[in-house]
């Protein structure tokens, strides 16, 4: 093999940090909704090698268990012929790629634009500033996007890599005047009220209003959670985490479901998102909530703050995190969920491309 064609090969796969999430992406038992060509096309061929091939059919008839996919689950029960197992794989897999050629725009951007993209960025209404760091908020970087923000998957990535880039650059300079070296990072599932939740506390806590930096995002994984913390520790920033609590059905059918419609309305599109991806970020927030405070338990600099935003419009508190239920993926969640999108379809509360968009069984 040339030489350029090795470069072009590990520039693809890309650094330690990507192959560590395509390795949580091929193996965690949830459904990832971010699987690019790469992805697919190793997960094919891996479907037709013995053992390999039983392995990923044990793994993907779990997932489409939990998704009560029974077409899924039916041809996971092939794998377990790892010829048939392969071709089984190729039908699931089928359509679910992302668009590569719009990612690649969007990565385009970010490696030689970089600069005037932060600038572009701190004009976006969300970014107050380029205060506020925000993937989706970064996704209106993209044309692509613009034109149809169905399209949120394929420039998950470079809007991802863009906002991280972002974050490191902002955390070596130093602290603009008249805020404080403080970094807030928001938690909570899609459709929680993560803005409403940081307008209430910022009302009540200096500190957080003064923050030089805030970090909006689900904070529904532990080890890119602890990742950014501990970059902002280490500038010499303190941390303060602020996680929003809301019922995840109510917050798909007031939340999420009610911005992309809003979005749809004023720009013809509106931002979907998968009815198992909205149920992971709020599972996946709660237990990494534990989890980070149990690892910061002794760490000086680092507090967290919990909102209550389910005791009705307006009504939002801030509360003690055992006073929070814990949230479990299970067959009842994800019929309540799937209740509540039908409901609003049949109410005609949302549009037939909002629907299909959050709809996954």
């Amino acid at each position: 093999m040339k030489r350029e064609q090795v470069a072009a090969a590990l520039q693809y796969l890309g650094d330690r940090a990507q192959l560590r999430d395509r390795f949580q992406r091929a193996t965690t038992l949830d459904q990832p909704t971010d699987q690019d060509a790469f992805d697919v096309v190793a997960e094919i061929g891996a479907g037709f090698v013995p053992g390999i091939g039983q392995v990923q059919a044990g793994r993907d008839f779990e997932r489409s268990r939990r998704q009560g996919d029974r077409l899924g689950m039916l041809l996971a029960g092939f794998g377990m012929v790892p010829v048939v197992g392969g071709a089984a794989k190729a039908v699931q897999k089928a359509g679910k790629a992302i668009d590569k050629a719009i990612e690649a725009r969007m990565f385009q951007r970010v490696d030689n634009d970089f600069d005037n993209l932060i600038e572009e960025y701190g004009t976006l209404k969300d970014a107050k500033g380029g205060r506020v760091l925000n993937t989706d908020t970064a996704r209106e970087l993209s044309p692509d996007y613009i034109a149809d923000r169905t399209k949120s998957a394929d420039v998950h990535e470079p809007s991802s890599t863009f906002i991280k880039q972002l974050y490191a650059r902002r955390l070596a300079e130093p602290t603009p005047p008249g805020k404080v070296p403080v970094v807030v990072f928001t938690a909570g599932g899609t459709g929680a009220g993560k803005s409403s939740g940081l307008e209430l506390i910022e009302q009540r806590n200096p500190a957080f209003a003064q923050a030089e930096l805030v970090y909006d995002t689900n904070m529904n994984k532990f080890s890119s959670a602890k990742d950014k913390i501990d970059q902002a520790l280490e500038s010499g920033r303190e941390v303060k985490i602020l996680y929003t609590y809301r019922d995840p059905a109510e917050s798909l059918r007031q939340g999420a479901l009610t911005r992309a419609m809003g979005q749809e309305k004023k720009y013809g599109t509106g931002r979907t998102v998968p009815l198992a991806e909205h149920g992971n970020t709020h599972v996946g927030a709660r237990k990494t909530m534990d989890q980070l405070r149990e690892h910061y338990k002794d760490t000086p600099g680092i507090e967290f703050q919990a909102i209550d935003n389910s005791r009705g419009r307006g009504m939002a508190q801030a509360v003690e995190f055992e006073n929070l239920p814990q949230l479990s993926d299970n067959a009842q969640l994800r019929g309540r969920l799937r209740d509540e999108l039908e409901a609003a379809y049949q109410a005609g509360e949302i549009s037939e491309s909002t629907y299909r968009g959050f709809k996954d069984y």
